[in-house]
């Protein structure tokens, strides 16, 4: 009798813990914040690499991403961060070179290229020329998010994360 008692404690106890986990989790996603969805810009594409298409949006996502964390937008909200460190760069590089020769691959490979070096003095202007990219078919007053100033901070904080690294690797 005991033991049947214990179970069903057990059983209510699992129960309950479930059910308040999952209340948690919808709770949460019903009331985020507008600023998780504000200014997206929605990419409709598979990037599988097997399409020129998918890759130029792949390789703008990668750099806008990266570029983000050492810029300050006009609305002081970004769309996403990643770390901008060497091996990073060098992935993105070679994205770069599956594109097909032109003045926008020309264009991809001076970016990468400066940032692999440390040289951020374009960052502003980089990131909004990968954020046009990205905003391509979007109505130009609703593609917000335009870099308007260097974060040095940012920027010397990204130098000793690329330096640390294996700098001289795929160099």
């Amino acid at each position: 009798m005991k033991k049947n008692v214990r179970n069903i404690i057990w059983g209510l106890a699992i129960t309950m813990l479930v059910g308040i986990s999952s209340y948690t989790i919808s709770l949460r996603l019903l009331t985020a914040p507008e600023s998780y969805t504000k200014n997206e810009v929605k990419i409709s594409c598979a990037t599988n690499g097997n399409n020129v298409g998918d890759t130029r949006y792949e390789v703008a996502a990668s750099m806008h991403l990266m570029a983000n964390g050492l810029i300050v937008a006009e609305d002081n909200a970004k769309n996403g961060v990643k770390s901008m460190s060497m091996d990073q760069l060098n992935a993105t590089y070679n994205l770069i070179q599956t594109l097909p020769d032109g003045p926008e691959k020309t264009n991809f490979m001076n970016i990468i290229n400066r940032w692999k070096a440390c040289d951020f003095s374009q960052i502003v202007s980089d990131h909004n020329t990968v954020w046009r990219i990205l905003g391509e078919g979007q109505p130009e007053n609703t593609l917000k998010g335009r870099a308007i100033s260097a974060d040095e901070s940012a920027i010397k904080a990204t130098i000793n994360l690329i330096k640390r690294g294996d700098y001289s690797k795929n160099k």
